[in-house]
Formats: structure tokens, C-alpha cells, sequence
């Protein structure tokens, strides 16, 4: 498979100001990505050639806790010292950035960030209101650039307070206190345009720190998107080269070490240990056999594995992850959340058999609320099984595995690094189910003919296909799954079995008694009140309430069955809203992380996914998917046979 087009960052290059001068314009001729380290802890990075660079200067007379950190995100700027001493060697520097880019692209743009300075003492005891004045020059202040910005800044909210933003004119858009970095015939040559961002710096106590880390990281995400949108009103102006078609994709597209490392060791984390597999019964078979025995009225026994790791030295790995150490605001935020999910799964699976663990699952997976426990009381009352429907012979587990392999084999003549397992075992609950991108399949298996293809497209097509999508990735956590991740992985692959003609009546009520089964975990029922509830308000047999209520009681309460019907209904107000389905394709993420996979993909970190599912090639398959558009689970129970 074909590797993204990212890039690792390049190591920083030590230089003096007189050397910074020639170093900065061979970079810039080679289209090459640099970083210079300045003399006084100046930093200069380019990621590309762009028409613009984002500028701040040191204060020497005073502390500025954080404030350099607000351009750090974006994809070519410059941190300088801010003293007499080096204005020289800076303006200098500068101007040959923006002389040379400017005759590249026919306009440059320099903006310039910095803290405002208060007289009043310390703030309270609470993060102030965020405050900005975009500062525009009085003559040739690039208008399209500063709309944007004041607009962007004006929708900025932290600590759930909405940003105060003005507009301000001055001579010169340069911090108080310091002379211009171009002078003003550049200006009037229109080889330079210049713009000023005074922000109130509320990410840290007044006057000299310190610094709030979370306020800081929000604001400063905030402020790099804003930047931006208002770069990018400025570059599409310029006529003399095609520019990108969203702003998003003026973003940096190198990946730091950081970056790699913490994906590498949060990997690692992630492979010591397969969640599911610790957190299902390992005696399925032989404790239905004891329960249909005892007549349906004691409490099953289930048998776990043994947990293969120590969860005290696993939490010690995972917080030695210096996740706080990425610059970019979008990856910092992705690995965040998985070493939380990671933390979160370790301290449940320590907790197996207790309520804690029904805990953690509610946090981890989210439970049945009231609105989703009507859709599927709804759904069993549409979906009555019909009277005299004869079953035929179900295909057993050999012919499902073959048939799965064939699947398998096919992907795999597309693409040869699509190298799944077909696996045959008997220590799982599920019957069939996906791990760490294998398919293992239960000799208890049973599936009715007209489900075996939708069931493979489901497992095969949606679970298998997003894992190895996955791997094309230059970070794994899309292969592990993005925490959140399940329900839409189930809704797509339920509606993969919608698209191939296999999801029945029965299926869409089996949908429907888990998230039953769920909510009656969850309000503290037994496992044989749960099994009861199944037989009597679902209609279920014996051995379907049976495997149904271990799902969810399994371990002390697992809450992700129903992630399916909830998946699916979401999925379809997601296609209602003309969402596009290639960003679920690329690895195994929930619905609230396709803005941030398209402003990855964008920024060419992330591959459009090298594989797509049979179910969705075609023009026949593309016609099947727009007809969901509009539709509701209700809508698909009317046509379900």
C-alpha cells in the first residue's frame, strides 16, 4: 500500500543570523521544509513555501509566559528575539523571507502576534473573557484577511465565554513598544502586507505567569484555526499559483518526532493487551449447556483469561507518553484521547466482575438513553417476526470460513498487504467476531443462506477493510481505533448488510434487544431478569436471550451492544446531511472525528483510503447508498424481509 504523504519534520539547524540570511532562501528554492534555531532561543520553521509567515518577537523587558506558543501551530513562522540588539538581524531576515516568497507568489502577508501588556495586577481567580484586537494598518491593511480573522476570532469561546474581538488601525501593525520589521517602502512597493494579532493573555495569571496549560492548548487550537481562514482569504487573492480549496490545508503537513513517538509507544501499549477478548467469557458453549440444564434458573459461571499484563506498569508506560510535547493542536488532541481510552480500558479490565466495571463501559461506550430505548422498542413493534415463515438450513461455521477466505482473497488481489487470518476458535462468546485484524469464527456458529454475505461484508468489508485502510496511515491509532470509534464502525458495517440485501426482520429485532439488554444492565438488573426481559418484551428464544444477556453482563456489565442500533441511526442522519463516506473509510473513528480526518486529509497528513468496500462500488451500490439519504431505521424495518 501506498504511505501518506507526510512527512517526518526536519531536525532543527543551529545558524547564526548571518548565516540564516542564505540558509532561508536555498531552503525556500528547493521547496524544502527547514527549521533553524536562532541565536537568544529564536526558532524560524517552514514546512513549505507559502505567502505568508507568522511572526513573534521576544519582549526583553519583560516576562511573556505562553504567548509564543500561539504561532507555533501553523505552518511557517518565526519566534526572534525582540531586543535592540538583534532588530538588525531580524527586520533583515524577514524581508528576505518575504522577498523571496513574494516573487514566488505576486503577495506576501506578515502577521504579527503578541501578548497585551496589563498595569492592573493579578486577575482573579477564573480565566478571563478571551480578548483580541485584530490590529490593521491604515493604508494598505489587507482587508479580506482582516474581515476573516475579526469573523474566526469572534466565534472563539473558552471556558464557554465567547471572545471580545475589535479592530483597531494603527500606523504600523507592530507591537507596542517595538519598530516595524519592514519598513514602510516595502509596504508601499506592495511587496509586503502586514496584520497584528493583540491577544489578552488569559492563558496565564497576571503579570508574570504562570502559565494555565489547558487554557493555553484550547486557545491556542482556536487561534491557529482562525489564522488560517484569514491566510487563506489573502492567498486566494494571489493569481500567479493555484491555492488550496480550503484553508484547512494551509496547516503543516510534517509529523514531528513527537508525534511518531508517542504513536509508536501508544501502539505499544494498545498491543499488550486485546480488550475485547479479556473482557468476553472464554466457557460460552459450556455454560449454555449448564443453564438450559438448570432450567433456565441460576446464574451462568463465565470463565475470563487471565490478564497478561500488570496494570500498575502498563499506566506507568502510558503516562511516561510525553503527549503534552506534540506542537500540532489536531494530533496533540487525537493521542490525548486515545492514552485516556487506554487508561480507561486497563482500569477495567482490573475491575472484571464488579459494578466498576459497568462504570468504566459507560464512559467508554456510553449506555441506552431513553431516546435510543424507544427507537428500539419501536423497532421490535414494527419488526414481528411474520407467522408460517419457514427457515431454511443454516450454514454452519466450516462453509462460513471458506466463503470468508474467498472474500479475503479478493481484497487481497488489490492489495497484497491486505493479509487477514481466518481463524477458527471456540474460546469466544460472540460466534464471529474482529481482533487486532484477524477473523476468528466459533465452530458454534450458525447462519441462515441469505445472511452469510452480509455477515462477510459486515466482518470482512467494514471491520477488516477500515483496519488495513488503517495501516496506509503514518499513525496507528487509526488502526486500533480513535476512542468512541464503535458505533459508527457497527452502524457502517449494519448498513453494509442493509446494502447487500441481508438486514431481516429478525436482525434489525436482534439490533433492538441488545440495546433492551443494555438498559437493563445498566438499571441494575440480574442476568436472569435480563434473559427474562429478552424471552418476554423481545421475543427472543432461549438461546439468543441466553448469548445476548452475556454479552452485556460479561465481565460485570459491557455496554457496547448498542453501539449498533445507535450507530446505524446515526450514520443515516450523517448521510441525511450529505455527509461523505470516504473519511469513514480510513481507519476505525467515531462520527465526532471526521472534521479532524478532513483537515488531516487536507493537510496531506492522512491518505483518502487505498480500499473501499464491494458494497460501495458502482454505480449500482453508489444508487443503493443515496437512496439511505433521508432514511431512518424505521424507514429500513418498512423494507426489511
Amino acid at each position: 500500500m501506498a504511505l501518506a504523504r507526510s512527512r517526518s519534520a526536519v531536525a532543527i539547524e543551529p545558524v547564526t543570523f548571518e548565516e540564516a540570511v542564505p540558509a532561508v532562501t536555498a531552503h525556500l528554492s528547493r521547496n524544502a521544509a527547514f527549521q533553524l534555531a536562532l541565536p537568544d532561543e529564536g526558532r524560524l520553521q517552514v514546512d513549505r513555501p507559502l505567502p505568508f509567515l507568522c511572526v513573534y518577537r521576544v519582549p526583553d523587558d519583560r516576562e511573556d509566559a505562553g504567548t509564543a506558543e500561539l504561532v507555533t501551530a501553523e505552518a511557517a513562522f518565526l519566534i526572534a528575539p525582540g531586543g535592540d540588539r538583534h532588530y538588525d538581524d531580524v527586520a533583515k531576515l524577514s524581508r528576505a523571507i518575504g522577498e523571496t516568497l513574494y516573487n514566488r507568489f505576486g503577495g506576501f502577508l506578515f502577521v504579527e502576534v503578541w501578548a497585551r501588556s496589563f498595569h492592573d495586577g493579578p486577575r482573579g481567580p477564573h480565566v478571563g473573557r478571551p480578548g483580541f484586537r485584530v490590529v490593521a494598518p491604515r493604508q494598505h491593511a489587507p482587508s479580506a484577511a482582516v474581515t476573516s480573522l475579526h469573523r474566526a476570532l469572534g466565534r472563539l469561546t473558552l471556558e464557554r465565554q465567547r471572545a471580545d474581538v475589535e479592530i483597531v488601525r494603527r500606523a504600523s501593525a507592530t507591537p507596542p513598544g517595538m519598530r516595524p520589521l519592514y519598513a514602510a517602502a516595502d509596504v508601499e512597493r506592495q511587496t509586503c502586507r502586514q496584520l497584528g494579532l493583540e491577544v489578552d493573555p488569559v492563558y496565564r495569571q497576571e503579570p508574570a505567569g504562570p502559565v494555565y496549560p489547558l487554557v493555553l492548548a484550547s486557545l491556542r487550537s482556536q487561534v491557529a484555526q482562525a489564522l488560517r481562514r484569514a491566510l487563506f482569504e489573502y492567498s486566494t487573492r494571489l493569481h500567479e499559483q493555484a491555492m488550496p480549496e480550503h484553508y484547512e490545508a494551509l496547516g503543516p503537513r510534517g509529523l514531528a518526532d513527537s508525534i511518531r513517538q508517542a504513536d509508536r509507544k501508544l501502539r505499544d501499549v494498545a498491543a499488550a493487551f486485546d480488550f475485547v477478548l479479556l473482557a468476553t467469557p472464554t466457557n460460552g458453549d459450556e455454560t449454555w449447556a449448564q443453564f438450559k440444564e438448570d432450567r433456565f434458573a441460576k446464574e451462568p459461571f463465565l470463565l475470563y483469561r487471565p490478564l497478561p499484563l500488570h496494570p500498575d506498569l502498563v499506566k506507568r508506560r502510558l503516562y511516561g507518553i510525553r503527549v503534552e510535547e506534540i506542537r500540532d493542536p489536531t494530533l496533540q488532541h487525537l493521542m490525548r484521547e486515545k492514552r485516556d481510552s487506554l487508561d480507561l480500558m486497563i482500569s477495567m479490565l482490573t475491575a472484571r466482575g464488579t459494578r466498576d466495571f459497568l462504570y468504566g463501559s459507560l464512559r467508554l461506550y456510553g449506555g441506552a438513553d431513553d431516546e435510543l430505548l424507544a427507537l428500539a422498542r419501536e423497532v421490535l413493534a414494527r419488526t414481528q417476526p411474520r407467522p408460517g415463515a419457514r427457515r431454511p438450513a443454516p450454514v454452519g461455521a466450516a462453509e462460513f470460513r471458506r466463503r470468508a477466505r474467498l472474500a479475503v482473497r479478493r481484497y487481497r488481489d488489490e492489495a497484497p498487504s491486505f493479509t487477514p487470518r481466518v481463524c477458527r476458535r471456540n474460546d469466544i462468546a460472540a460466534g464471529v467476531m474482529v481482533t487486532k485484524g484477524d477473523l476468528l469464527v466459533s465452530d458454534s456458529l450458525s447462519v441462515l443462506p441469505a445472511r452469510v454475505d452480509p455477515l462477510i461484508h459486515h466482518e470482512v468489508g467494514t471491520h477488516l477493510v477500515t483496519y488495513y485502510n488503517a495501516a496506509d496511515q503514518p499513525f496507528r491509532q487509526l488502526q486500533d481505533g480513535l476512542p468512541g470509534y464503535e458505533p459508527l464502525q457497527e452502524g457502517l458495517a449494519v448498513l453494509a448488510e442493509h446494502l447487500t440485501g441481508g438486514l431481516t426482520r429478525a436482525r434489525l429485532r436482534q439490533l433492538a434487544a441488545r440495546v433492551v439488554a443494555v438498559r437493563s444492565v445498566t438499571d441494575g438488573a440480574t442476568f436472569l431478569e435480563t434473559f427474562e426481559a429478552l424471552r418476554a418484551t423481545c421475543g427472543l428464544g432461549a438461546r439468543r436471550a441466553f448469548t445476548t444477556a452475556v454479552r452485556v453482563h460479561r465481565s460485570g456489565g459491557l455496554t457496547k451492544d448498542a453501539a449498533y442500533l445507535r450507530g446505524l441511526a446515526d450514520l443515516l442522519a450523517y448521510l441525511t446531511n450529505d455527509g461523505d463516506v470516504a473519511p469513514l473509510l480510513v481507519g476505525k473513528i467515531a462520527l465526532r472525528h471526521v472534521p479532524l480526518v478532513q483537515e488531516l486529509t487536507r493537510r496531506q497528513i492522512l491518505e483518502p483510503p487505498r480500499l473501499w468496500p464491494h458494497y460501495l462500488r458502482g454505480e449500482a451500490a453508489q444508487a443503493r447508498l443515496d437512496a439511505c439519504r433521508g432514511r431512518t431505521v424505521l424507514d429500513l424495518c418498512a423494507e426489511a424481509s
